[in-house]
């Protein structure tokens, strides 16, 4: 065999491993089966959203959330919409990253009698999360094709157990739920125009509000080699020009971040802490839990894990073993990048813990059996039991510091006070959850 027909042969082996190895990156994003769509299922998608508004903004006790503002939804973002022209606020950068997202939902407190500030905020993230629960829904049914899977990863964002001091009914902290979202997104295929068009409004919309969707980007890659289709192409280039965006800003001095580089201690709290939280919630394990406490919901956590792999591994269910594994290796990348560069904080666990979630449920889908028997159920049913009671116990119980106030309408009543007959610049505190936090505005802006 002479040179030239080495090369060719080997060249031609070459082709065709590249060429398998895209189709094997290609069959993870799965083209989403056909849909009817009307008004009886336009219906049932506005009246989803309005229940999971609602059971969103039910989790705040004591001082409800629609009477309360969280730390920079009232100290940044409520300020600068009412003081601030508008377009440049939307670009303006904040600790290291662009929040366009929750500026653009700030924007209408502009012109909003600002005694609705707090019911704007709480109502408008808690219908947005509303909404990403069910473009999740709709985004995992290639991969999930049991409603009752679909429902789990799809509530996790309403009920997410972890973070909830922070998290919920905040237009700040609105990117953790978008970064699980987001996750789907960068999986889905939609069949439907309508949901390409949703697909590539909010895929620009989370990579550009938080640079922590870099640890997202590898699916992005991935979407690009695997699918060569315009609206695969759209996506992933969105998706990475929305993380690069925060990356040219950062090195270019126009935003600017403190931050620090560790491994060894984020990893270990991986193990320890990240994912039983996910699994038993804030409630059970808070992060200052006994050192005692810890130990054994880690190795109850990890139990559960290794129990629904073997369950998987000898085929009761029919497990997504490739889904299951993309969401357990974003859950640790992100909690890594969150972790590892800014430090502990109980909120940087909530999107990991969803991802958690839907990599269990990934591993107990249903194997197909005789009509009307539940027995293939059982892994799932048992799985969902688990979830449930998590999410029930850990679903207002948690001492919130929002919760505790101060109320909005006392607050703004007292500012409303201090400002009668003061000069309408005179700039005065307004004070919100948690302490130390205040809207600072003028007088002529709280009085108006």
């Amino acid at each position: 065999m002479t040179s030239e027909t080495t090369a060719a042969v080997s060249g031609a082996w070459a082709a065709r491993a590249v060429h398998r190895w895209v189709d094997r990156i290609g069959s993870l994003f799965r083209a989403a089966p056909p849909a009817q769509t009307g008004w009886r299922k336009a219906m049932v998608a506005v009246a989803a959203v309005l229940a999971g508004t609602v059971v969103s903004l039910a989790r705040q006790r004591v001082v409800p959330a629609t009477d309360s503002l969280w730390a920079e939804d009232g100290g940044l973002f409520l300020v600068q919409a009412i003081t601030e022209p508008a377009l440049p606020t939307v670009v303006e950068p904040y600790n290291g990253y662009f929040q366009v997202l929750p500026r653009l939902l700030s924007l209408p407190l502009a012109v909003l009698p600002l005694g609705w500030a707090a019911a704007y905020v709480a109502i408008s993230a808690a219908a947005f999360t509303a909404l990403l629960a069910l473009v999740v829904y709709v985004a995992s049914a290639a991969h999930l094709p049991s409603r009752l899977a679909r429902g789990l990863v799809a509530a996790v964002p309403l009920v997410v157990p972890v973070g909830t001091d922070e998290v919920p009914n905040s237009i700040c902290n609105l990117h953790w739920a978008g970064l699980y979202a987001l996750f789907w997104v960068l999986l889905w295929v939609p069949a439907q125009r309508t949901g390409k068009i949703v697909a590539l409004a909010l895929v620009p919309l989370i990579a550009a509000t938080n640079i922590v969707a870099a640890a997202l980007v590898p699916l992005a890659v991935l979407r690009l080699i695997g699918r060569r289709d315009g609206h695969s192409r759209a996506v992933g280039i969105l998706a990475i020009a929305g993380v690069a965006a925060h990356v040219v800003a950062l090195v270019v001095g126009v935003s600017s971040r403190e931050t620090q580089s560790a491994v060894l201690e984020p990893a270990r709290m991986l193990v320890t802490y990240v994912l039983p939280a996910g699994i038993f919630g804030d409630e059970l394990l808070p992060a200052t839990a006994p050192v005692g406490q810890q130990t054994l919901l880690a190795v109850l956590g990890w139990s559960v894990v290794a129990s629904i792999v073997v369950v998987a591994g000898l085929g009761i269910t029919r497990p997504n073993w490739r889904l299951a594994g993309l969401a357990f290796g974003t859950a640790a990348l992100l909690w890594l990048v969150c972790a590892g560069t800014g430090g502990f904080t109980v909120r940087y666990a909530a999107t990991p813990a969803m991802l958690i979630v839907a990599g269990l449920v990934a591993l107990v889908l249903p194997r197909p059996g005789r009509a009307g028997s539940i027995r293939p159920l059982v892994p799932m049913l048992c799985l969902a039991t688990l979830l449930v009671s998590v999410w029930a116990v850990n679903y207002r119980l948690i001492d919130n510091q929002r919760a505790a106030g101060p109320r909005w309408s006392e607050s703004l009543a007292a500012a409303r006070q201090t400002c009668a007959g003061m000069a309408p610049d005179t700039v005065v505190e307004v004070p919100i959850a948690p302490a130390g936090w205040a809207a600072v505005l003028p007088c002529h802006e709280i009085l108006r």
